[in-house]
């Protein structure tokens, strides 16, 4: 399948952006990207196209757009570019995309990400990825494990292969789940208010893991996570703020840019992790 946008696109700087786990270059420029019972294979031909074969379940290819972030860049870069708090980024940033994961995935893979580091979080999901022991048709990719699988692992195996004390977190929230009959794509109707409420609910989600499920599992692009990182960049560029707290921040967020507040998040977050903030 070949899929051709008219907005500029950078698949690379995009899965590097840490709000994806389930993805691993094969070869150079060949991407595994995986979502549920899915996996693609794409090669980007040009910040225009890419091209891309697929395994497991078959998915359309507005689901393959929506899953990638293919739309409307060229609009929002737009605007953005008309900010001067990030319109020198954009020339660098402008095909970097936000991709729409699957909710139930998301939720567990940002429990895990707490006070851990990107390799070490993908290392974890591929390895509870193969404790599920189902491999996706075609490939050598292992589906993600349902609660209930991972429920019956137990704690101590979560911990031994690496998740450590948030292996307590997965298991309860994997719990709520079954216990409460939790069926994701019925929260899609949520309010944003309540939406992050009830996501706060799970064990070991806080303001930070909440928005950014909400921004990456929910499509929610006023979301506004702030991280360690994010505080830097904020704080390099408006150093005035440094004594608002991340609550704060992440209202002054979402105040400034609205709907875009989710993609801006990411542009500084990638800058300052690869040094075009000065910190």
């Amino acid at each position: 399948m070949r899929i051709s946008t008219t907005d500029y696109f950078d698949l690379r700087l995009t899965l590097n952006s840490g709000q994806l786990f389930h993805w691993k270059e094969e070869s150079p420029g060949i991407f595994i990207v995986i979502k549920n019972n899915t996996v693609l294979r794409i090669r980007q031909e040009n910040n225009f196209e890419i091209r891309l074969n697929q395994y497991g379940n078959m998915v359309t290819k507005n689901e393959i757009i929506k899953l990638i972030g293919l739309n409307n860049q060229s609009t929002i870069q737009n605007i953005l570019s008309k900010d001067p708090l990030v319109n020198s980024l954009i020339a660098d940033y402008r095909g970097l995309t936000i991709m729409c994961q699957d909710p139930y995935e998301c939720l567990i893979s940002f429990i895990s990400s707490s006070m851990s580091n990107i390799p070490r979080i993908m290392l974890n999901l591929k390895n509870l990825r193969k404790m599920g022991n189902s491999i996706i048709e075609g490939t050598s990719e292992y589906l993600f494990p349902s609660a209930q699988q991972i429920v019956s692992l137990g704690e101590n195996k979560l911990r031994k292969i690496g998740f450590g004390y948030r292996a307590k977190y997965i298991i309860q929230t994997c719990k709520k789940i079954i216990q409460e009959k939790i069926d994701f794509q019925s929260w899609q109707n949520k309010s944003d208010e309540e939406l992050k409420l009830d996501l706060m609910n799970f064990s070991g989600v806080g303001n930070k893991i909440a928005e950014c499920v909400m921004l990456f599992g929910f499509e929610r692009s006023r979301s506004f996570p702030i991280d360690v990182w994010m505080k830097r960049a904020i704080f390099a560029l408006k150093p005035n703020l440094r004594e608002l707290t991340n609550e704060e921040l992440c209202i002054w967020g979402k105040s400034r840019w609205k709907e875009n507040a989710g993609l801006v998040q990411q542009i500084l977050y990638t800058a300052i992790r690869s040094g075009k903030i000065p910190n």
